[in-house]
């Protein structure tokens, strides 16, 4: 590697190793009724979605999908490109 010479490298103490592997965890955000949300895994990541309910006992929400429209069905690729 470009710039770290073997004299410069040092082993971490095991007193600092810990702090060193020690990753802070981010809180998710919490989802409220009404309020818009981006789909992340599965068939729909990437889609807007509407979040209808939220049962709190079973950590699910009801979630209202936006199709996607596919340009290329709906307007011929003449159309597009004059």
């Amino acid at each position: 590697m470009d710039g770290i010479y073997r004299s410069t490298i040092k082993l971490v103490p095991r007193a600092e190793m810990v702090d060193v592997l020690t990753v802070k965890k981010k809180e998710p955000s919490k989802i409220k009724a009404d309020s818009w949300v981006r789909i992340k895994r599965g068939v729909y990541s990437g889609d807007l979605g509407y979040v209808v309910e939220l049962i709190a006992d079973e950590d699910i929400a009801r979630v209202k999908v936006l199709p996607r429209i596919d340009v290329g069905e709906v307007c011929p690729p003449a159309f597009l490109n004059p």
